[in-house]
């Protein structure tokens, strides 16, 4: 008889926050949530349907979170988050 091999265990899969797409979406939202903090908003929720729906607001708002998801892309192909993974440091990649 051969044999038998235990399953390898891959650790169970946490919930973690890719740090790149958050700063994006963060840097693309920043004039709406400065505009709400300051308690206009009116001119928050304008700001907010001008940025989806005009050319200048998908600027400002789209580019910076399509770099976000491209650094994300690109830290995965480079093996940072799986480095982050094996190193155990909580919630966060990149």
């Amino acid at each position: 008889m051969g044999r038998r091999y235990a399953a390898r265990r891959r650790g169970s899969r946490s919930l973690t926050i890719p740090l790149a797409v958050v700063g994006g979406t963060i840097a693309g939202f920043r004039q709406p949530i400065n505009q709400a903090i300051a308690g206009d908003w009116a001119g928050a929720v304008n700001t907010l349907a001008d940025s989806f729906t005009t050319v200048e607001g998908a600027k400002n708002t789209l580019i910076p979170i399509f770099i976000g998801f491209l650094a994300h892309y690109v830290a995965g192909k480079l093996g940072i988050n799986r480095a982050l993974g094996r190193a155990r440091v909580p919630i966060l990649r990149i």
